[in-house]
């Protein structure tokens, strides 16, 4: 008789977990059954009572049976849960093996929008989820061009939540430059920290832990920002407080590069704010901390969900 799969097990008892994975696949545009595929091997392999201890654990905070996440506490429970893990490594590809070279991974950067426009992008079925992302950065829109008058000194970036780096190992021009990349999760710095070395980024990354509504640097310290799929993943309070932490330790000038995805509310995936343009756009010019404020610079419909701000006197 051939063994009962873990997933099945689980479900046994928590019904709503191939409903989480509907939404989930639902919100990336992911194939469903591939999704549920390679769940149930990670479930195999974490095995039955680490399964079920984390749908215990969700089903306390609240997330499950309904998926209403509303609080720090929440999100910080989902993301911490082994559960969770396994739909990002082993359903999603979401992380790239550390050995990977991922300067032979980047696409050459657009000359303009009709070249975006011609990108032929990795398919989330066949490739991998961090695959995928990498040809979703444009620096060379967004972020490089507000840049170009301060190659004269120093110029020190700061990756918010950054994950494993998709956002800061994936710039084309690291003159004159160091990155200071924030996460709260230790395997995520690690994980950085390995690729940064297997690019040759080493000397240009240094990984902190810490919380990003409590940055760790001086006022005024910072020329520019990488917020890439962050903001929407706070609850407002939080939102508040990062955006306030960007505005304190921003130089007058600094650029903020973020990728923010539109439209995209889905508590159970931690997407927590559903933007439109004008929310986003009106939320940040709307603030006001520290004597200075946030002015846009660069909004492309072509390229959506991303933008570029300035940090400006108010």
């Amino acid at each position: 008789m051939e063994p009962v799969p873990t997933i099945e097990r689980v479900e046994a008892e928590y019904p709503e977990l191939g409903d989480y994975l509907q939404i989930i696949a639902f919100a990336l545009a992911f194939p469903p059954s591939l999704l549920r595929q390679r769940v149930a091997a990670g479930l195999d392999r974490i095995g039955l009572e680490t399964a079920l201890q984390a749908c215990r654990k969700w089903r306390a905070a609240g997330i499950f049976p309904r998926f209403q996440v509303e609080t720090d506490s929440q999100v910080a429970a989902i993301w911490d849960s082994p559960f969770f893990k396994v739909v990002l490594e082993d359903g999603l590809l979401f992380y790239p093996p550390a050995p990977v070279d991922l300067t032979r991974e980047i696409p050459p950067p657009c000359r303009d929008l009709a070249d975006q426009a011609a990108r032929t992008l990795p398919s989330l079925a066949g490739d991998s989820y961090w695959q995928y992302t990498l040809y979703q950065n444009f620096p060379e829109f967004y972020l490089e061009p507000f840049l170009a008058g301060a190659t004269a000194q120093p110029l020190n970036g700061c990756d918010l939540a950054c994950g494993w780096g998709r956002a800061s190992l994936t710039l084309r021009d690291y003159h004159n430059r160091h990155l200071l990349c924030c996460d709260f999760t230790p395997a995520n710095l690690d994980r950085l920290q390995a690729l940064a070395s297997r690019a040759g980024l080493g000397d240009k990354i240094t990984a902190i832990r810490c919380d990003i509504t409590a940055l760790p640097f001086d006022d005024q310290s910072l020329d520019f920002f990488l917020a890439f799929d962050i903001l929407e993943h706070l609850t407002n309070e939080a939102l508040d407080r990062c955006l306030n932490e960007i505005l304190r330790c921003g130089k007058p000038g600094a650029v903020l590069y973020t990728e923010a995805p539109l439209f995209s509310y889905c508590p159970a995936l931690t997407h927590l704010q559903n933007f439109s343009y004008e929310r986003l756009v009106r939320l940040l010019q709307s603030r006001s901390a520290y004597g200075r404020r946030f002015e846009l610079l660069l909004y492309q419909p072509e390229i959506a969900h991303h933008f570029a701000f300035a940090i400006v006197a108010a």
